[in-house]
């Protein structure tokens, strides 16, 4: 208990000097594309896919039930939010063509 009494937070921010990245800026450049150039367009097909089966379902279902125009109504915002996210994200793909375009795109 002792040791813990004596350590405080300003000793644990104090080595900022000494920080390490796990990985370097060319790595995290190369894990990013890849997530935003190969996989979020995966994801977003499929998402969007199956959210519109699952809106024709409910239609086909009628929507005059609570739960069924409940369910619709989630497939329906998660389609728009998944298409938003692709839309947000497009920086990465304009980046392979023209860095400046995605600089301009670039949200964050």
């Amino acid at each position: 208990m002792e040791m813990l009494s004596n350590f405080s937070t300003a000793d644990a921010f104090s080595n900022e000097s000494s920080f390490q990245p796990l990985i370097s800026a060319a790595t995290a450049h190369v894990i990013e594309t890849t997530v935003q150039v190969g996989v979020l367009p995966v994801v977003v097909v499929t998402g969007a896919t199956l959210n519109v089966i699952n809106m024709a379902v409910f239609v086909r279902q009628g929507l005059t039930d609570r739960i069924n125009l409940c369910l619709f109504s989630l497939s329906m915002s998660d389609t728009g939010y998944i298409l938003f996210l692709l839309a947000s994200r497009m920086y990465s793909v304009f980046q392979l063509v023209d860095p400046g375009l995605a600089e301009y795109w670039k949200v964050g």
